[in-house]
């Protein structure tokens, strides 16, 4: 049986975001909405950790009511969880050992890895770090303390563009600036929580 190293796949899970973010960051805007990175982030780590031959291969499994076994993956978009106020994570990385087929949970399989992602664009909704701390922090956190996850980490990035910090509205988009910048200074101090590992991609381009 092939040895897994978990450590090896958080690795290489980890360092494709970071390299996500450097490309991101040189064009923010050939991503243009949250399940843009979704997929993006998905295929790069999969793609990646099965390039380094650390990714167990597609496994069968019999899940209650089903009437044969099944191919599944170990890495999947949004999975459902049935775990009050955890549902649907935006990518995981699901623990997968000889033991752990033999004692599958019924409802939540156990997660080496969690990822949660909020990309706020100047299109998108206002995005505060109350509402992160609220939603993603939170969820993040159920998943840790329940021990359903190993490890997990949460990447937020934040696109503005000159033409909304323009000189003709600019008493409205004073506003709207200083509400950005409280928000990630706030986003920000989230990285203080060292349960959860903090990718934060900072693009700006403010007229003033």
């Amino acid at each position: 049986m092939k040895i897994i190293d978990e450590n090896e796949i958080v690795r290489i899970a980890e360092g494709e975001i970071r390299r996500f973010i450097r490309d991101w960051k040189r064009n923010p805007y050939l991503w243009e909405s949250e399940m843009d990175v979704h997929a993006e982030l998905y295929m790069r780590i999969k793609s990646r950790l099965f390039q380094a031959n650390v990714l167990p291969e597609e496994y069968q499994y019999q899940k209650d009511k089903m009437p044969t076994k099944e191919y599944f993956n170990s890495i999947y978009c949004k999975p459902l969880t049935h775990i009050e106020k955890a549902n649907y994570p935006d990518l995981v990385i699901y623990k997968h050992t000889q033991e752990l087929n033999k004692k599958r949970y019924k409802k939540n399989e156990p997660m080496l890895w969690v990822c949660e992602i909020k990309y706020a664009t100047e299109w998108s909704s206002e995005l505060t770090g109350k509402k992160i701390q609220k939603r993603d922090v939170n969820k993040l956190k159920v998943l840790l303390v329940k021990k359903v996850a190993d490890h997990a980490s949460l990447l937020v990035l934040y696109r503005w563009m000159q033409k909304y910090a323009s000189k003709q509205k600019c008493e409205e988009n004073k506003i709207k600036r200083e509400r950005k910048w409280r928000g990630i200074r706030r986003l920000e101090d989230f990285s203080r929580n060292k349960s959860i590992k903090f990718y934060f991609g900072n693009k700006f381009k403010f007229a003033y």
